[in-house]
């Protein structure tokens, strides 16, 4: 089992176009600097949610806890600059019917929006936010 790691993660599918525009989105307005980034597919992400079904969607690991679909959404809305917050009055709606749309959107996003070839890589301003995991720097209890 692993420990609880203290960091607030965003996993991404590193092979869909739509969600390597979110994580640059995401990097532009994360004025905190609250958040690091990996692949779903990244060996970091295999390990933290293989007891877990990996959706199609983005993961927010934060503080041990796994949130996904609008969920992860929200918040991650509630940590980026101010103009982009007012997003958050969504999750006023039902989870059923935020997280409905959201499935919709994911289930169709790489024929809507294409394939990433490889993962997005950061500008030299944004790769101390993207961290290169090593397994072996991971606390196994």
């Amino acid at each position: 089992m692993i420990q609880k790691l203290n960091k607030s993660i965003v996993f991404y599918d590193g092979n869909c176009a739509l969600c390597n525009r979110s994580l640059v989105f995401i990097l532009r307005h994360d004025v905190s600097g609250r958040f690091s980034y990996a692949p779903l597919q990244s060996s970091l992400g295999k390990m933290l949610l293989r007891d877990f079904e990996t959706p199609d969607s983005v993961v927010l690991y934060e503080n041990g806890v796994i949130l996904t679909e609008t969920r992860a959404v929200f918040q991650i809305l509630k940590y980026l600059d101010t103009k982009w917050r007012f997003l958050r009055v969504f999750r006023f709606l039902p989870l059923k019917v935020t997280d409905a749309v959201y499935r919709i959107v994911a289930r169709n996003r790489k024929r809507w929006f294409g394939y990433a070839e490889t993962c997005m890589l950061p500008s030299e301003s944004d790769k101390e936010k993207v961290e290169r995991y090593n397994i072996a720097s991971i606390p196994v209890k």
